[in-house]
């Protein structure tokens, strides 16, 4: 345990000197260890560490400003995505309750009804039988569970 701490912050103090190279090496005891230059016995094989992402030189004023500049243009692109994404919402929701709305009023006139008919080719009306009439009502009580739930 005491040798992981030690090699990590072996390993931290490299990375933040950024310039010192690290080399890896396993004793006779099987041991690996880490350092700055190896045992002058020891097989050792260099490291790379990742370097510094941090820019070598301070931002300008210009930089800094342009920067900001996309950043708030991102943001105000992030702003007008959501406020569409809220309108369709917005207009999927109305919609949904007009369907409700349609759903509801269809079944009731089908359970207030005394009789159901449909137009046939002749123009003339077919009364329906008990089986359709179910059905008509199944679909309706269907149509009312999807747009009102």
């Amino acid at each position: 345990m005491r040798a992981m701490l030690s090699m990590g912050m072996l390993l931290f103090s490299v990375v933040a000197s950024a310039q010192v190279g690290v080399f890896k090496w396993v004793d006779g005891n099987g041991q690996v260890h880490y350092g700055e230059r190896p045992p002058g016995d020891a097989r050792a094989t260099p490291m790379e560490l990742p370097t510094s992402s941090a820019p070598s030189q301070p931002a300008t004023e210009d930089d800094r400003l342009e920067r900001q500049q996309r950043l708030l243009e991102a943001f105000q692109s992030d702003r007008e995505k959501k406020q569409e994404q809220a309108a369709q919402a917005a207009r999927a929701a109305e919609q949904r309750k007009r369907n409700c709305a349609v759903a509801r009023d269809r079944l009731r006139r089908l359970l207030e009804a005394g009789f159901l008919y449909k137009l046939g080719e002749d123009g003339e009306r077919q009364v329906l039988g008990d089986a359709q009439r179910s059905a008509a009502e199944q679909g309706a009580r269907a149509d009312v569970q999807q747009w009102c739930n």
